[in-house]
């Protein structure tokens, strides 16, 4: 299995399939995930809500992928070479592909995007539940997303919905 850059607090997005093993965010399962399938009746209740936020981010993801695909095309056919070197080849594209957008950034007008700094609230959450397994911790986010006020939709009625939050 190719880890590579694994630091607490930052975690591979995964669907269902893989174990609950450390470091593979998983969703919620027997609940609704797939974007398309929140199209129209959002999420009801808060797991749904996280799957339709994992969702979403795994889509970026594989959007993430195929540009990196277009630009090196031997990510298209990874010749068989070992896990650790496979790995390394990934790794390597996507740095090069980050450094050439930073460079595109920083000579166009607009300036870099901005990230701003993670809270030592945020910091200390990573901490304290570091040695937590994968499910405490999906349940830890998904509690989140409702103490961050993150709506959620209920179906009332046929089209009637509320919009509730935890």
């Amino acid at each position: 299995m190719c880890i590579w850059f694994l630091y607490i607090g930052r975690y591979y997005l995964v669907d269902s399939g893989y174990a609950k093993e450390r470091g593979y965010l998983g969703p919620h399962r027997h609940n609704r995930y797939w974007k398309k399938e929140f199209k129209y009746r959002g999420p009801e209740h808060l797991q749904e809500l996280f799957n339709y936020h994992h969702s979403k981010l795994r889509n970026v993801v594989e959007r993430t992928f195929g540009v990196a695909k277009n630009k090196w095309q031997m990510l298209k056919g990874m010749p068989n070479y070992p896990t650790e070197k496979q790995c390394g080849i990934i790794v390597s594209c996507f740095a090069l592909h980050n450094f050439v957008r930073d460079e595109n950034a920083r000579s166009s007008t607009v300036g870099p995007m901005l990230v701003p700094p993670i809270s030592q609230y945020s910091n200390q959450w990573v901490e304290s539940n570091a040695e937590d397994d994968m499910a405490t911790l999906r349940d830890w986010i998904t509690t989140g997303l409702g103490v961050m006020g993150f709506g959620y939709v209920s179906l009332k009625k046929d089209s009637d919905f509320d919009v509730g939050k935890i």
